[in-house]
């Protein structure tokens, strides 16, 4: 008896840890040509990939998902808004984009940033002490990886 009500307890708790969670839901919105909207909770942690050079997946908990990318207009998360708000990274330094062309880190002493091509170039090097301020207008439209001192890597796309 004694177990059961520490399983029912547990189960309690796990489920209100999950809703008061579910207020800072997010969502990845898939928007077709043809004017529809989809869209996946970031709580189910979609992955996208292109198993093809013609075709969008979406997979992840409770999620699975394909799309001819013929007919995908866009797709982006909910919450992303003009202002892009700052990621705060453990280990005391902050990353922000504080215009579309314009990277911002803070740091508490050396700040280091290079940025990746998705084939591995390094195409920018920057070094600061306590904050560094980055232009990205010159990168052509693409993926790349922003490092900030060897300890985050964060995916930015330029478009």
């Amino acid at each position: 008896m004694k177990r059961l009500k520490q399983l029912i307890a547990a189960i309690a708790l796990l489920v209100g840890m999950g809703l008061a969670h579910g207020a800072d839901l997010a969502y990845l919105n898939v928007t077709l040509k043809s004017g529809a909207v989809e869209s996946y909770a970031l709580s189910a942690k979609p992955e996208l990939s292109f198993p093809d050079m013609a075709t969008l997946a979406i997979v992840g908990e409770s999620i699975e998902a394909t799309y001819c990318l013929a007919e995908v207009e866009d797709f982006a998360f909910s919450d992303t808004s003009a202002s892009i708000k700052p990621v705060r990274v453990d280990g005391g330094f902050e990353f922000r984009f504080s215009s579309p062309d314009v990277i911002e880190v803070s740091a508490n002493g050396l700040c280091m940033l290079n940025i990746y091509s998705t084939d591995g170039r390094q195409v920018v090097s920057a070094t600061g002490q306590d904050s560094l301020t980055v232009p990205v207008d010159q990168l052509q439209a693409g993926v790349y990886i922003v490092n900030i001192n060897n300890k985050k890597s964060i995916k930015i796309i330029r478009k």
